[in-house]
């Protein structure tokens, strides 16, 4: 009999919004447990401190385009940084983060069910929302 999952599922950046939830691979079903938006250092640390609660960490993969290059010129670039955090905490706790392209996101909102599109009520900002996207997606794509 399969266990049931623990998922996190995180939007990097500056801001980082980051969605939980519980998979019954049996069922199938996913239960979103909770969300939030924080500081990338406050984020950090508390994953640091917890990615051991979680079987699966999930993260939107970040690329800088050409388009974009001249745009970024002097910036530090948080989500690239942030997410070579979360590589290296995942890679130190025997975890094997699972990386999202943007474009999930477009599918996640075409397929979610209504439970999951409530809990987007719930978002304090846009970070938080594309994090339950990219849960949903992760339920989606490997167990619906």
């Amino acid at each position: 009999m399969s266990k049931p999952l623990r998922v996190i599922a995180i939007d990097p950046g500056q801001r980082v919004g980051w969605a939980t939830g519980v998979i019954d691979p049996v069922a199938p079903a996913l239960t979103v447990k909770d969300q939030g938006v924080d500081s990338l250092k406050d984020f950090a640390l508390r994953l640091e401190d917890g990615v051991e609660q979680f079987d699966v960490v999930v993260y939107e993969q970040w690329i800088l385009f050409g388009h974009m290059a001249k745009k970024m010129v002097g910036n530090d670039m948080k989500s690239s940084q942030l997410i070579g955090m979360i590589r290296f905490i995942c890679w130190h706790h025997g975890i094997t983060p699972v990386v999202q392209p943007t474009t999930a996101k477009k599918t996640a909102v075409a397929t979610m069910p209504d439970s999951v599109k409530a809990r987007i009520a719930l978002s304090t900002e846009q970070h938080d929302k594309d994090a339950l996207m990219h849960l949903w997606f992760y339920f989606f794509k490997h167990y619906a």
